[in-house]
């Protein structure tokens, strides 16, 4: 254990001499903590993708950590700010939109984790589902009437996640 120097210089079989080298380092004694923590983020239901991850404002979001000598002292986090809040469970994130949240944790050592960052977008806003008439149709009175040989389709859209699936039930059926 301790401060340590090296000097090296290297001889070819053909008498050629590098220039000599003076290296320093430190021995750490076994049990010694030099690393920091590794900290890991989750999202429960409902969630989707991964850069960014889509999350609604009821996805809980979690943090855990973990550190092999010391122990892990605090973990903090961030959203959209370089100011940190100390971890005490899961949060979530209520607004609307794109969000950056940063995470790290410490150790008992003093071992600080860097920075890390999760891009999130929360989508609380339904798609929009479609029925579009191909060929002939008229509205009556409210209702619509499609004319024979002509065609139905649906479609949705959603400007954030995406659609998922579409789901119909034509005349009751399942």
């Amino acid at each position: 254990a301790g401060t340590h120097t090296v000097y090296t210089i290297a001889m070819d079989n053909a008498g050629n001499e590098a220039e000599g080298k003076t290296v320093n380092f430190i021995v750490q004694s076994t049990g010694q903590d030099i690393t920091p923590p590794v900290t890991g983020i989750a999202f429960s239901a409902p969630s989707f993708g991964t850069a960014p991850v889509y999350i609604s404002s009821l996805t809980a979001i979690s943090l855990s950590a973990s550190d092999g000598l010391s122990g892990v002292a605090a973990v903090y986090y961030s959203i959209d700010s370089d100011t940190f809040s100390v971890y005490a469970g899961a949060f979530r994130a209520a607004q609307e939109g794109g969000h950056a949240v940063k995470y790290y944790s410490a150790d008992a050592a003093g071992n600080i984790e860097a920075v890390k960052t999760s891009s999130v977008t929360v989508d609380n806003t339904a798609p929009v589902s479609t029925f579009n008439v191909a060929g002939s149709s008229l509205v009556i009175n409210g209702s619509l009437y499609i004319i024979s040989g002509s065609s139905a389709a649906l479609s949705a859209f959603d400007g954030a996640a995406g659609v998922k699936e579409i789901y119909y039930s034509l005349d009751g059926s399942t």
